[in-house]
């Protein structure tokens, strides 16, 4: 798509990319852009059906966290955040809000307790949600096993949005969103995260950041509304969140205890 609209020669100079903006308000290459990302999520919905015997609807927002499973990358926050919003549609169910499927996907340490109890937890969470015909066809949720090569290659061009919300200065290297981003997806972020700098080249306003104190307005996708609305995070430690897990987890044994430095 990038190549039929600006030529080749960004495949060696990615300045070129900053040609495209000239397009942002182009109907027909917008078109093209919806096309190709529903080929892409009909392509991985396909995938993952003949694979893992999943079936993912494609006009669902595909919204994505793929990421090594590990307290600092905090899959549990995001899982928290689809409670959220899981609560939000039992207790309002007309409330307005964009068909959702939330993928996680990620591998860990075979000895990393904590990092079982949390795909534990999602897993969990996704049957409570499956189970639930109030938010059938509204919210999903799917950890997928084995993350590999074959997988990336059909989930990251079909994704809508990245999840990038590790704590800040804990990111070893930080390339995945790099791939989300080449493949149209917006990126949700920290704003001191390590690749804080890839915001020069993308554009600040091509990512959210949920750091920032500042009023922000979000756009209407997929169905979505528009609002406006402050989103804060706290600067406590990565194992403040974590250690939620005993209470929310039925793996959690007995004698299970918050031993954070903020014994939340």
């Amino acid at each position: 798509m990038i190549t039929d609209a600006i030529g080749d020669s960004w495949v060696t100079d990615l300045e070129e990319l900053g040609r495209l903006r000239l397009l942002a308000d182009d109907e027909d290459f917008r078109d093209f852009f919806r096309n190709a990302k529903r080929e892409a999520k009909s392509q991985c919905a396909a995938w993952l059906r003949s694979r893992f015997g999943l079936t993912v609807d494609p006009d669902t927002m595909f919204d994505c966290q793929i990421k090594r499973i590990h307290e600092y990358q905090r899959q549990l926050l995001n899982a928290l955040r689809i409670v959220v919003l899981y609560n939000r549609l039992r207790e309002n169910p007309n409330l307005q809000m964009a068909p959702r499927t939330f993928f996680f996907a990620g591998k860990a340490a075979p000895a990393y307790r904590h990092a079982k109890l949390v795909v534990k937890f999602i897993h969990s969470l996704a049957a409570t949600i499956d189970a639930d015909r109030a938010v059938r066809g509204r919210l999903r949720v799917l950890f997928l096993p084995d993350y590999d090569v074959s997988l990336a290659q059909r989930l990251i061009p079909a994704s809508d949005v990245s999840n990038q919300i590790s704590t800040a200065g804990y990111e070893a290297s930080g390339t995945s969103n790099m791939k989300f981003m080449m493949n149209g997806a917006l990126d949700a972020r920290h704003a001191r995260w390590r690749n804080h700098r890839n915001g020069t080249g993308g554009g600040r306003e091509e990512f959210l950041s949920f750091s920032d104190s500042r009023r922000i307005r979000w756009p209407a996708v997929a169905g979505g509304t528009t609002h406006t609305g402050t989103m804060t995070t706290s600067r406590r430690p990565a194992q403040h969140w974590i250690c939620l897990a005993p209470a929310i987890s039925a793996a959690a044994s007995p004698d299970s205890s918050c031993r954070c430095s903020t014994r939340c």
